[in-house]
């Protein structure tokens, strides 16, 4: 499996998804994913 994005954050729980908004919003053009266990 290959996968391409700009931010990749390990971990969905509560920082980790704060993490994710922030990005977006500092910057909404960047791909970011979540991968969770």
């Amino acid at each position: 499996m290959e996968l391409e994005t700009d931010i990749l954050i390990i971990g969905g729980g509560s920082a980790g998804t704060m993490a994710a908004i922030v990005a977006k919003e500092q910057n909404p053009d960047v791909d970011v994913t979540i991968i969770e266990k």
